[in-house]
């Protein structure tokens, strides 16, 4: 799954949101600022997050340039994500 966020777009919109599985996300381009447990993050081209199932998250693109991600969830993708090196955010 690939998402991108243009510059000074939130997801969502508003809030924050809770997915029903873990997923990871590897930054292709760009950054965002996210928040996930309560804290908040850079996250950078050639970096990555994992986002625990149930944990409350949101990313904003601060950027002039369009974050890139490509990602995928414990309940799909399991070639893809065997072949990445995960970066968890603790």
């Amino acid at each position: 799954m690939t998402k991108v966020i243009s510059p000074k777009a939130r997801v969502p919109l508003t809030g924050e949101g809770v997915l029903e599985q873990d997923e990871y996300f590897y930054i292709i381009r760009g950054s965002i600022q996210t928040g996930s447990g309560g804290k908040e993050y850079t996250v950078s081209a050639g970096e990555a997050t994992l986002i625990p199932a149930g944990e409350q998250h949101w990313a904003y693109n601060d950027g002039k340039k369009t974050a890139r991600s490509s990602g995928c969830s414990s309940t799909g993708d399991a070639a893809w994500c065997s072949r990445r090196r995960a970066v968890a955010i603790e």
